[in-house]
């Protein structure tokens, strides 16, 4: 075919040349160059057409229902940005927030709140025998020695048992239904099932007192006396109001919270020298356990939890105190320019078994009584 129609064009153009010489009075010799160029210039047009035909014909003849046509790779395997990348691949900030991203508790108060469920064990828990703590410390330091150098850095008080001892301070007026619903600061745990709280009671040793020195503070409650040791505080005699001497120097520094439980009685036979600044009471100490847990306070619940780590001494048994020697702490306090200590601190409810360490250690006599 492609030879026939060149012998043809070929025929013809030699006539239109032949013509056009005649015409002119110029031999067609003379007309041979461009004849050439002119037959060349169609001969690979021809040439084009004929091996393009093929491929263009079985396109124009093709179903194209396979998924393999230009048009079809285009759309089904080529990735748009708006539906494979965008809508399909790629996790939208919003996905990512709703799947990854823990949400604020209702009663946190703030975006760097500490969720209980991110946290190291936590106190106050219930330091009973039969209480099980269900949370691993990842570090620990329960070892007392003589060779600890603490410095007490503060001493405060709370209404109220902060931790629970099973037969001692146990008692929670919150949980009584006789109680007067009316009052609502009396958390914590009470001593007033004890036998020594009911013989002073027996004894009218529940008299009031008149305070001098210390602040919303009652013959006859129970208090949590806290001695903050630390590290990090400025001096050999670093005690000061609230818990900033603890941190004075650096900002994680050891701390251990030595933790014992007073019920008041307006008794002199109760009186305790150097209540107070002098740490716990050794001498009325038979019982007391160690453990990792936070600082307390009730800006901490089972929700939101302290992100500060602290080693806990607790004496497991209820201690009794007048109100002559705890206000004379007070005084001290008052001297120290420790104002915000003379009347007593909020008090953390029980954490959960979930969040309370699973270690928990008897002291000996020895470290009962060594400094921590």
């Amino acid at each position: 075919w492609l030879k026939n129609r060149t012998r043809s064009l070929r025929r013809q153009v030699l006539s239109f040349l032949q013509v056009m010489a005649d015409a002119s009075g110029n031999k067609p010799t003379l007309l041979m160059p461009i004849l050439f160029f002119v037959i060349g210039t169609l001969f690979g047009a021809l040439v084009t057409i004929a091996v393009a035909y093929p491929v263009l014909k079985s396109e124009w003849d093709c179903d194209c229902d396979d998924g393999e046509s230009f048009s079809s790779v285009a759309v089904t395997n080529a990735p748009t940005v708006a539906v494979a990348v965008g809508a399909t691949n790629a996790p939208t900030v919003a996905a990512v927030v709703a799947t990854n991203a823990p949400t604020v508790a209702p009663t946190a108060t703030s975006s760097t709140d500490l969720l209980c469920e991110n946290a190291q064990p936590q106190s106050p828990k219930d330091v009973s025998d039969d209480f099980v703590g269900l949370l691993l410390a990842r570090s620990s330091n329960l070892d007392v020695s003589a060779d600890h150098n603490l410095v007490l850095a503060n001493v405060h008080y709370h209404l109220g048992a902060e931790h629970r001892s099973s037969g001692e301070y146990d008692y929670s007026k919150m949980e009584d239904l006789s109680f007067d619903a009316a009052v609502t600061d009396e958390y914590g745990y009470y001593c007033d099932n004890t036998d020594g709280y009911v013989n002073d009671s027996t004894a009218d040793n529940f008299q009031a007192y008149s305070w001098e020195y210390c602040s919303n503070t009652e013959v006859g409650q129970t208090y949590e006396m806290h001695y903050v040791y630390s590290s990090g505080t400025a001096n050999e005699n670093g005690i000061v109001a609230g818990l900033g001497g603890a941190f004075a120097v650096h900002n994680n520094p050891t701390v251990t919270v030595r933790a014992q439980v007073y019920y008041i009685v307006n008794e002199d036979s109760a009186d305790a020298e150097d209540f107070g600044f002098s740490g716990w009471n050794t001498a009325l100490i038979s019982d007391a356990v160690a453990y990792t847990g936070s600082t307390t306070g009730r800006s901490y619940d089972n929700d939101v939890c302290s992100p500060y780590q602290v080693t806990w001494h607790v004496d497991r048994h209820c201690q009794r105190v007048s109100a002559k020697s705890f206000d004379a702490m007070c005084m001290e306090m008052k001297n120290l320019n420790m104002d915000d200590d003379t009347e007593p601190h909020t008090t953390r409810d029980l954490v959960s078994a979930s969040y309370s360490s699973s270690v928990q250690k008897t002291l000996t006599t020895e470290e009962i009584g060594y400094d921590p």
